[in-house]
């Protein structure tokens, strides 16, 4: 820098502004983050100190974090016998004369109890086949 552009900031260095988080007083050079290129401008340095800018985000990080660990305590999957205990209670608790919530849980129940097992469901349009677990066919390799 030569000898005249520090001249032109000298005005600066002497300058003071309130910052508009915690009302103090404070060095506009010193105290403030410069957030335009122009550095002759006053209105090139933030209203927000430094001080109160690294409070505002360090909070903010913690906030992200605390969101993403929420999202990381989501529950777990639950295993083929869990879910045939919960179908199972379920559809106990069910009044009987509810046809079409019956008949959805008798079929999650047939579809865990497939998956468990490989026994095919006794409703009528599996007669005739026998119980099997699925076989991998070379298509499979494929994948």
């Amino acid at each position: 820098m030569d000898l005249d552009e520090q001249l032109e900031l000298a005005h600066l260095l002497l300058q003071e502004r309130k910052c508009r988080v915690c009302g103090q007083e404070k060095n506009l050079i010193d105290g403030y983050y410069r957030t335009r290129k122009n550095v002759r401008l006053a209105s090139s340095y933030s209203y927000e100190c430094k001080e109160c800018t690294v409070k505002r985000v360090c909070e903010n990080n913690r906030r992200n974090r605390l969101k993403k660990n929420r999202i990381k305590k989501m529950k777990q999957t639950e295993n083929l016998q869990q879910l045939m205990e919960r179908f199972t209670k379920r559809l106990k608790q069910v009044n009987p004369d509810d046809k079409e919530r019956v008949s959805y849980l008798k079929g999650c129940i047939d579809t865990v109890d497939y998956l468990a097992t490989g026994k095919l469901p006794n409703d009528g349009n599996h007669d005739g086949m026998k119980n099997h677990r699925p076989r991998h066919s070379d298509l499979d390799a494929l994948d």
